[in-house]
């Protein structure tokens, strides 16, 4: 029996006679680039709703100096425009309720997974920050204490 990697070839046999069926997902130094669109889904954390999948526009990449905090990775970030806002009834609020409906147009991305860049072939896990309406993405990214959820993302086919 013959081991395949995953384009069907073959696979080069590694040290002590192991398959590498592994590949890296992409070049840590690759950067999406503006107007490069992206799918995010729901990992099960429930914050999505009944929108299980979002997608969106990269606009650009979100410089950050706050490197030091534990979740925060080699990994670039990206702010990216969706296409439908995200509604959220959120508390704390003053209102009677103590809730307000809030929308976000925007969000900031970045892979989970150190040395990874988001990519077309395959999914990878990443954070994400929704970012108020009118927040500088900088000034907001280095203000979180932890990103507010994970998703799944990928490129969509036939973007930049």
């Amino acid at each position: 029996m013959t081991v395949q990697d995953l384009r069907g070839k073959p696979a080069k046999p590694r040290l002590g006679g192991q398959s590498d069926m592994k590949r890296p997902l992409s070049r840590k130094n690759e950067r999406l680039a503006q107007g490069t669109r992206l799918k995010l889904q729901n990992e099960h954390e429930g914050w999505l709703g009944a929108s299980e999948v979002i997608s969106g526009v990269v606009v650009e990449e979100v410089g950050c100096e706050h490197r030091s905090k534990p979740w925060y990775q080699s990994n670039p970030w990206y702010l990216v425009k969706l296409d439908e806002p995200l509604e959220f009834q959120e508390s704390g609020h003053d209102t009677p309720s103590g809730l307000l409906l809030v929308s976000y147009s925007s969000l900031i991305v970045s892979c989970r997974w150190g040395g990874v860049e988001i990519n077309r072939r395959e999914p990878v896990s990443v954070f994400l920050c929704l970012l108020p309406e009118g927040q500088d993405p900088a000034q907001h990214l280095g203000s979180v204490t932890h990103p507010d959820v994970w998703a799944s993302c990928v490129i969509l086919d036939g973007a930049a």
